[in-house]
């Protein structure tokens, strides 16, 4: 028995009215909870609703990788915070990219120097080939 129930044999009507507030409140609350979830998910001009039609999901991608590109080329013309964004992009995944630098230390707190070349060397030894088949490039 809860607390409702008790006071609903002394007042009916005052113990009706706050269940039917307290059902409203939970309703209202987890709309607006849902709505905050969900908000990404709303067409705006900038983020336009994409529906399958029927169509494969190549062709999806496509029309999606235009409208992408198209808006990374306007924001590379007219913000220079995008240009800083693409540079740093381009310079750490195209080509050599972020060094990898292994750091292994000995129990004094120096780099040991003989373990992170030859951890290095196995490195680029294993990316020349690390699948299984040994058809895939790192």
């Amino acid at each position: 028995m809860t607390w409702l129930d008790s006071v609903a044999k002394v007042a009916p009507g005052w113990a009706a009215n706050y269940a039917a507030k307290s059902r409203r409140y939970d309703v209202q609350k987890n709309s607006a909870e849902a709505q905050r979830l969900y908000q990404a998910a709303t067409s705006t001009q900038y983020r336009k609703t994409l529906t399958g039609q029927g169509l494969s999901p190549d062709a999806i991608n496509a029309k999606a990788s235009t409208r992408l590109r198209e808006m990374a080329r306007h924001l590379e013309e007219n913000h220079d915070l995008t240009n800083a964004v693409f540079d740093d992009l381009l310079n750490n995944t195209i080509g050599a990219g972020a060094a990898k630098a292994p750091m292994v230390r000995l129990t004094n707190g120096e780099l040991s120097t003989d373990l992170n070349k030859r951890i290095c060397e196995v490195f680029d030894d294993w990316s020349q080939s690390p699948d299984t088949t040994g058809e895939f490039g790192f």
